[in-house]
């Protein structure tokens, strides 16, 4: 319980300049590269900063120093869990965390995207001849087959059952199996404009409602599982990945606005319904980029300048650094950036890494486009793999909506039968009331809370965190309650 306490005491003191000295939005350190920045950062197990500059990978560790540099770098880098690092431009290369390559393989084209991560450590990779080569970490060539349907538009995604979901230039999302063949394919407007972001319950991805070049609303569409259309909605000029936070809430920015006459551009929260939540102007014509959310629920947007906004959509912070690409958010609250001069930034935020997510990230990247492998042959030491084992207990936990102003719905997903206690307290560490105390079977599971205390009393508007324990491991969510 002690542990509970000193953690609901480390939230509030990062909200507090005067307890860490530092100032969300400021620059810790910068690292110039040697040339134009090709990739997104993407962060290793041990916090080395992975970042492709002129077609070589540098390695630079959390306090700005350069670790190593190596030729053999194109692709966004994707890591895996034993270190091992992916990149390459027409070869993918393994890279092992002191910068040497394990192995390399020769794909007769340029790699599309980055190559996707599966529950068993196997890689896919596309490549712009209309091949995909599947590999073993080993660097082992399990198969690789011709097709116009592996000719993709962007970025995989996969999912933690191994499914693939690629979007097309021809306007079609496909899932694939491991196998290559196509479970099912969904038509779309004529241009898709990102690529696929997999949500608790959906897939996401935006696309143009005309091939025209005249400005008309593009759309964000949501797909479920089985590649049926659940919702659509109109936004801007939607051109980038939308990323999610723990409640379920979607967020997808303009890369241009749809007249002339407008100065700046507006990021779009949306609910898991597809409704409007709100929208906050921008300080440019241009997103830039993907946002990335943290485990508190700011949202970090870049473009002519970096923005902090608040889950209820109000602006925390600005920053004057100009970034065009996804950035990278470490578990120590460092948000990196890299900027169009070059340059690797390191920004304080204040937050404590991601938000959680249901289905597998890679790298600090909330894009959703990568999985490290949690089955990997002799690379991975035993307390590694017990540690895994024991967050699989509690696979995902959020609510929803968040900030709420009468109830609000607990969602937890648990991997089997097990104990769990599920509690309210306030900032004062009183517990306010138990909502469940019992077993729960294997799956989803969810319960609201009406803003009472036990005795049936309605209690005021602030802060309360929601704690839930499964089998002794603990969860905690921090809520806002507005009356």
């Amino acid at each position: 319980m002690l542990a509970f306490w000193i953690f609901v005491l480390t939230i509030l003191s990062l909200s507090s300049v005067a307890a860490t000295g530092q100032t969300p939005g400021t620059v810790k350190w910068v690292y110039k590269g040697d040339g134009w920045f090709n990739s997104v950062p993407a962060l290793g197990p041990d916090g080395t900063i992975y970042v492709v500059f002129n077609g070589r990978l540098h390695a630079i560790n959390p306090d700005g120093s350069n670790k190593w540099v190596a030729a053999g770098g194109g692709c966004p880098p994707v890591i895996n869990y034993d270190g091992t690092v992916y990149t390459g431009e027409n070869t993918l290369n393994a890279f092992d965390p002191a910068g040497n390559i394990k192995w390399s393989i020769e794909l007769g084209g340029k790699i599309l995207g980055s190559p996707a991560i599966g529950p068993d450590s196997t890689l896919y990779v596309f490549s712009s001849n209309d091949r995909l080569t599947v590999i073993t970490q080993n660097g082992i060539t399990k198969w690789s087959a011709y097709s116009s349907i592996y000719h993709i538009a962007d970025q995989p995604a996969i999912g933690k059952d191994g499914i693939l979901y690629v979007t097309y230039q021809d306007g079609h999302v496909r899932a694939l199996n491991p196998d290559g063949s196509v479970k099912w394919s969904f038509a779309t407007k004529p241009w898709l404009l990102s690529s696929v972001a997999i949500a608790s319950n959906t897939i996401l991805v935006a696309t143009n409602n005309s091939p025209s070049s005249s400005p008309t609303p593009d759309i964000l569409l949501s797909i479920n599982f089985n590649g049926v259309l659940q919702w659509d909605f109109q936004g801007g000029g939607f051109d980038a990945t939308p990323v999610f936070d723990e409640d379920g809430t979607i967020y997808i920015g303009e890369t241009e606005s749809l007249s002339p006459a407008d100065t700046i551009c507006y990021l779009y929260a949306v609910n898991p319904d597809g409704s409007l939540k709100w929208k906050h102007p921008l300080i440019s014509r241009s997103l830039g980029s993907s946002a990335i959310v943290g485990k508190d629920g700011t949202i970090y947007a870049g473009g002519d300048k970096l923005i902090a906004i608040n889950p209820d959509g109000t602006r925390e912070w600005t920053s004057s650094i100009a970034t065009f690409s996804p950035p990278a958010l470490a578990d120590d609250g460092t948000l990196y950036v890299v900027s169009p001069d070059s340059c690797l930034y390191a920004i304080y935020t204040g937050s404590n890494g991601l938000a959680e997510s249901p289905w597998p990230r890679k790298g600090g990247n909330n894009r959703n486009t990568g999985f490290v492998g949690d089955q990997v042959e002799n690379s991975v030491s035993n307390e590694a793999i017990n540690v895994a084992k024991k967050m699989q207990k509690v696979a995902s936990f959020q609510n929803f909506p968040n900030p709420f102003n009468s109830t609000t719905t607990m969602y937890y997903d648990i991997s089997k039968s097990s104990p769990v206690i599920l509690s309210i307290y306030n900032t004062l560490g009183e517990k306010v009331i138990t909502l469940f105390n019992g077993e729960k079977e294997y799956g989803r599971h969810s319960i609201s809370w009406d803003g009472k205390d036990a005795n049936g009393r309605c209690v005021v508007s602030g802060i309360y965190f929601c704690r839930l324990e499964v089998s002794g491991e603990v969860r905690v969510k921090k809520m806002v309650l507005i009356r």
